[in-house]
């Protein structure tokens, strides 16, 4: 995250973000194309194969049929939700990965079901809650959970005044003398 990070604030950011939103104006500044899109894919690349790698690890498992549709689809969800195009929208879609499944097994078990029933709704409860979440997200909040926390943050961070600087008298706050006043 530290080198992602950086990366994204640095001048090659810079050129991400101009690739990203005009190709036209980016080649216009002198930004070669083609050499950032494929550094781009091989930074995702590297950052998806160290992901898989350390999943790997944890799990003492590498096996593609260790992830089911369900899961990709949490993942995709998490990264909507938590917000698309900041690294801190992925920290917070992780986190509610993570959270919401347990919290919809806990509600499951609280619901007073039939063990067959709590069962069948542990799974599926996450997933249906999940999905909620995120149609709620995606039409009410279009720039994720990230999104609003910044906005609430800059809300509530103190601006800074600007300074204060002598003006010069305008024209229409001058003093008129006595001449002018008898002709108005």
């Amino acid at each position: 995250m530290f080198l992602l990070g950086n990366l994204v604030n640095s001048r090659f950011g810079r050129e991400l973000r101009a690739v990203r939103d005009d190709e036209v104006a980016a080649k216009l500044a002198g930004i070669n194309i083609a050499r950032t899109k494929v550094v781009v894919f091989v930074v995702s690349a590297a950052s998806a194969g160290l992901g898989g790698g350390v999943l790997a690890i944890l799990t003492q498992s590498v096996s593609p049929g260790a992830f089911s549709l369900a899961f990709s689809l949490f993942l995709l969800m998490a990264v909507v939700i938590g917000g698309i195009g900041h690294l801190a929208g992925a920290l917070w879609g992780a986190i509610l990965l993570v959270a919401l499944p347990e919290l919809t097994g806990t509600l499951a078990d609280n619901v007073g079901a039939s063990p067959q029933l709590a069962e069948r709704l542990d799974g599926n409860l996450a997933l249906a809650v999940f999905g909620i979440v995120l149609i709620l997200v995606t039409i009410m909040l279009p720039h994720g959970l990230h999104g609003i926390l910044r906005s609430v943050g800059r809300r509530l961070t103190p601006t800074r005044a600007a300074p204060s600087h002598p003006r010069p008298p305008s024209a229409e706050h001058q003093p008129t003398t006595s001449t002018e006043s008898a002709h108005v």
